[in-house]
């Protein structure tokens, strides 16, 4: 090997003396072959052949003393090869005459609408004299209008031809990790790719369908939580009727006191409930975006394994997400640690006291509609408790289902983002609405919204964090849901 090889390569150009031989060697090869070869293809393979020699200079051969011998020797082999056989490995495929069998198929890329923000694409970029590469990144930003510039990158956006603004994504020990680099494509230069690492947030409908069937679960749980509250109430407040043989304001005092009552015993009943339940939704997103922090590794199929006949007490300490492991000691790593944070403990907190208020100024207002009209009508004191406990049983079943959807959807979505918060990686959220029958008009135009993890949704009018939050016109039974991006 020569000193030479060892230096920075540098810049190539193809020799007048080169291109004479260059020139004979395409005119004897076009006589006999049926794929014929042009000058610019036979210069580009000679150019690569001298870049190789001072880039990769364990490639050369020994015998060769110059870059000059290597390019022109490169150019033998590739000739070569272009009649169907390379002397060694194949190689430069992509300078093959066209319709040559072994010449590389272009991608055809996809279509500019199928190109959007967390969208995982490639795209080629010449390396002269070298071979093309691919570079991977993810879609941060979409442009179909205006002048685009990145670093000293300049694109015309328009309808026609939107530009694409990227994350790159370097290889780097058979991965490709985030940099800090930014470039911008025309969509017609990408091509949409399947990501390299299956990456679980483009897999929407297993992550959708499993959200749904673990918030059903606690649907279910919280359901029979609430009836055993309203029936406990309901018991309260007859039996304190009971106690007085006439209708007086001290019985009436004696039954909102049992309301009150109730209320204060439930709450401490509830919150660890709920406790696990957020450690159930964020673990999830934890083991989504950051295993290392949360369970482990998310996989769709765990759906299949949720356990839903469970004890109280066991769907305190396990919850129903299949992943989820009880911790004999809870240090500040574990999963439980950092989801039940302040801001989870003021959320359980509000909840329950939001809950509560509700309910004992329902069942308050309830119960003085009927008093009321029992005393209109003249109504007998014993009937009158007897309609009492008949009315506040009325749609028990109804109610504590009313109740739980609403409560399980705002505390899960609360408890994703707290996931995704806490990942240290999540930097873009996107809201997804079931677009069904039932939806309403103002959540299915609020499909498909994108902001930063920590932004206000736009929905209906009001500005709210995440689905199941806001007023009732909002929160009350919604079954929309929200998916994340690593951008």
């Amino acid at each position: 090997m020569t000193t030479e090889k060892n230096n920075k390569a540098p810049k190539v150009t193809v020799p007048q003396s080169v291109k004479t031989v260059l020139r004979a060697k395409m005119v004897a090869h076009n006589k006999k072959s049926k794929y014929k070869v042009t000058m610019s293809k036979l210069e580009a393979v000679y150019r690569r052949g001298v870049g190789a020699y001072y880039s990769n200079p364990s490639s050369v051969r020994g015998t060769v003393s110059s870059a000059r011998q290597w390019g022109i020797a490169r150019v033998n082999a590739w000739l070569k090869g272009v009649n169907g056989r390379f002397p060694r490995s194949a190689f430069d495929l992509d300078l093959f005459p066209a319709g040559h069998p072994r010449k590389p198929k272009k991608s055809l890329g996809n279509k500019a609408k199928s190109v959007s923000v967390g969208d995982y694409v490639s795209w080629s970029i010449n390396k002269d004299p070298d071979p093309p590469s691919t570079v991977h990144g993810i879609v941060e930003g979409v442009r179909r209008s205006g002048v685009v510039q990145v670093g000293q990158e300049k694109y015309e956006a328009s309808a026609d031809k939107p530009v694409a603004i990227m994350r790159v994504y370097a290889q780097s020990n058979g991965e490709h990790r985030r940099t800090d680099r930014r470039v911008a494509r025309y969509f017609s230069s990408l091509t949409v790719i399947k990501p390299w690492k299956q990456k679980k947030n483009i897999e929407l409908k297993s992550f959708a369908r499993e959200y749904v069937i673990l918030q059903n679960a606690w649907i279910d749980a919280f359901t029979t939580e609430y009836r055993k509250i309203l029936a406990d109430e309901r018991r309260r407040i007859v039996a304190a009727g009971r106690l007085s043989s006439t209708l007086t304001a001290t019985s009436t005092a004696k039954m909102d006191s049992e309301i009150l009552m109730s209320a204060s015993l439930h709450k401490a009943r509830l919150k660890p409930l709920m406790e696990s339940m957020i450690i159930d939704f964020g673990g999830r997103i934890l083991d989504i975006y950051a295993p290392e922090k949360g369970f482990g590794e998310w996989t769709p199929k765990l759906t299949q394994d949720i356990e839903t006949k469970q004890t109280r007490q066991e769907i305190i300490n396990r919850g129903f997400y299949p992943n989820r492991v009880e911790s004999p000691v809870i240090g500040a790593r574990t999963p439980q640690r950092l989801l039940y944070n302040r801001k989870a403990i003021q959320m359980v907190d509000e909840s329950v006291d939001t809950l509560f208020g509700h309910l004992s100024t329902t069942q308050r207002n309830r119960l003085n509609r009927l008093i009321r009209k029992a005393a209109e009508g003249n109504v007998d004191y014993i009937d009158l408790q007897n309609q009492i406990e008949n009315y506040l049983g009325e749609g028990e079943l109804s109610r504590a289902r009313t109740i739980a959807r609403t409560e399980v959807r705002k505390l899960s979505s609360f408890a994703q983002q707290q996931g995704a918060l806490l990942s240290g990686k999540v930097k873009k959220k996107r809201w997804i609405s079931l677009s069904d029958t039932w939806v309403r008009d103002w959540h299915r135009s609020a499909d498909g919204q994108i902001r930063k993890i920590d932004e206000l949704y736009n929905v209906g009018g009001e500005s709210i964090m995440y689905p199941g939050q806001g007023s009732g016109k909002n929160s009350a039974n919604c079954r929309c849901t929200e998916i994340y991006f690593e951008v």
